[in-house]
């Protein structure tokens, strides 16, 4: 149970979901395809990650992240022209 809340305190600050800069460390291969898994949508030509709950600089954090530890090249567009989500272009 102490590994649960080790995570969950990771990633929440009160009860609001956020990323924080540790992520570049915590992010591993494994846990980029749980991610992916988990809130991703694939289609014939990008992979798109559900990143709605995060405030657009969370987002640009994590795109960052993609770019310079695993060389994933990716950007941002908007749902509903509001909640911003990681596309991750597929060649």
């Amino acid at each position: 149970m102490l590994c649960i809340t080790e995570l969950h305190n990771k990633f929440y600050v009160g009860k609001i979901k956020s990323i924080k800069p540790s992520i570049y460390d915590d992010l591993t291969p494994l846990g980029l395809a749980h991610w992916i898994m988990g809130d991703g949508t694939f289609n014939v030509i990008s992979l798109l990650l559900c990143t709605d709950s995060f405030t657009i600089k969370e987002v640009v954090l994590l795109i960052n992240v993609l770019i310079i530890k695993y060389d994933i090249h990716c950007t941002i567009r908007y749902y509903n022209q509001r909640y911003p989500r990681i596309y991750i272009y597929i060649y």
